[in-house]
């Protein structure tokens, strides 16, 4: 009947969610879509060097002791976008950190931790763009309240162990 409204009945709300909500939080609107290369993770050098992390590195390099800064503070990663798709747009490249998880010591960390993100321009079809993230190492430090760590001090400490950097 024109100019009525007729309420729809739904037997729970998922029947409802199911049948209005088009895009869920998080799904992303786009027209086209895209491809990433990760690049080289690296750091600079106090002299300058662009120096590429593979394997072990020194963990004393990214320590830092109270009122001094760590002699890396800094990690980049290189993104290659490619616009695989058939209309030009914009992607958000996100890098996440899964810090290592001692289990003995009890000290509480998340499994994957947004490290850092970054737009590109746009990107015409079959075109790419290579962006970089950058992100602060000491960001994925752990507040240790209890010195569970056994290092003397309480409050921030950036565990030793294998780091996982994903974009």
């Amino acid at each position: 009947i024109p100019g009525v409204l007729v309420e729809e009945q739904y037997a729970n709300g998922e029947d409802w969610y199911d049948n209005y909500v088009v895009y869920p939080f998080g799904y992303g609107l786009s027209y086209t879509s895209f491809d990433w290369t990760a690049g080289d993770l690296y750091y600079y050098t106090s002299a300058g060097a662009k120096t590429t992390v593979s394997g072990a590195i020194d963990s004393s390099l990214f320590a830092s002791e109270e009122g001094k800064p760590a002699a890396i503070e800094t990690l980049y990663l290189d993104v290659t976008v490619e616009n695989t798709g058939s209309m030009a747009g914009k992607d958000v490249v996100q890098v996440y950190v899964t810090p290592p998880y001692d289990e003995a010591s009890g000290l509480e960390r998340p499994h994957v931790i947004l490290a850092g993100f970054t737009k590109t321009a746009e990107i015409k079809p079959g075109a790419s763009q290579t962006v970089t993230v950058e992100f602060n190492v000491q960001d994925f430090a752990a507040f240790d309240t209890e010195d569970v760590l056994e290092t003397g001090h309480k409050g921030y400490k950036l565990q030793q162990g294998s780091y996982e950097v994903k974009a």
